[in-house]
């Protein structure tokens, strides 16, 4: 029951990776527009999250709640980094390459010699391609070229963290796969985390993912229901405290994404395949 569930003909969860993506766009449509303005951005904003950044969330606590139950059902790290390898890079380098291209057509003010000898276009193809870091600009354009691509590196770096913590043996639990995800969530809070500095955007994905990971643990003990949704919302809505508020936050959008997943099948075309990650 449980596979048939995680299935993309029983469950909802190509919808919301969808649904997710698009929040992404439009969010970032808005602040790139000509009349972008807070008062604006604040007409798509909840608990003060944007649009876009709701859209994020979403994707990282079902990555965590995914890519935790694709670990833990291979039972092999080698199987595991090469299916996260195969989702990630051909996609990725296909962008990288797209939007060089069309800058050095559309929109670079130099010449073609000079674009491509110069090492800011080499460190933008190298460096997002490799998820070593993301880099926005390219040369001879003031704006940013792709600002989503932000949260990649991230998110190899959180797959790399969870295929670690299961190869050491500390995650082979359900009660340690909790205590790791609680303790890196900890960690990061504290600027101890490897590789991802702390800042509020990059806590927001590491808490999301791995209250994504920890649903996915102890999902045989989590129901399902309207009025624990409900009270999740009440309880972020009366808290004081921005830091509560914040993870009740982010356990809200989890568990709201979970509710959503395993609600009744919404149908969709045939031909409507999984292109969020070519969306965002």
């Amino acid at each position: 029951v449980e596979e048939q569930r995680r299935s993309n003909e029983e469950n909802n969860f190509l919808f919301i990776r969808l649904l997710a993506s698009t929040m992404v766009v439009v969010g970032h449509s808005i602040g790139l527009s000509k009349d972008n303005s807070p008062a604006l951005m604040a007409k798509f904003s909840m608990f003060g999250f944007t649009i876009q950044g709701i859209g994020v969330l979403v994707f990282f606590c079902l990555s965590g709640y995914l890519v935790t139950g694709s670990l833990l059902q291979r039972k092999s790290i080698v199987d595991f980094t090469i299916s996260r390898v195969l989702r990630i890079f051909p996609g990725l380098m296909v962008c990288v390459i797209i939007t060089t291209v069309f800058t050095w057509v559309f929109l670079t003010s130099l010449s073609t010699k000079l674009f491509i000898e110069s090492a800011q276009t080499w460190a933008y193809i190298v460096n997002n391609s490799s998820l070593y870091r993301a880099e926005f600009f390219l040369p001879g354009v003031t704006h940013a070229i792709n600002g989503s691509l932000w949260t990649i590196p991230f998110e190899g770096r959180l797959y790399l963290l969870l295929g670690l913590f299961w190869a050491l043996s500390i995650a082979r639990s359900n009660i340690g796969l909790v205590v790791v995800s609680v303790s890196t969530i900890y960690f990061m809070s504290q600027n101890m985390l490897p590789g991802i500095p702390m800042n509020d955007a990059n806590f927001r994905i590491v808490a999301c993912f791995f209250i994504g990971s920890i649903l996915f643990t102890i999902r045989k003990y989590v129901p399902l229901s309207l009025p624990l949704l409900a009270a999740l919302f009440l309880a972020t809505l009366i808290s004081t405290n921005d830091d509560v508020k914040n993870l009740l936050f982010f356990l809200l959008v989890g568990y709201a994404v979970l509710m959503f997943a395993y609600s009744k099948k919404l149908t969709m075309p045939r031909w409507v395949a999984d292109y969020s990650y070519g969306i965002y």
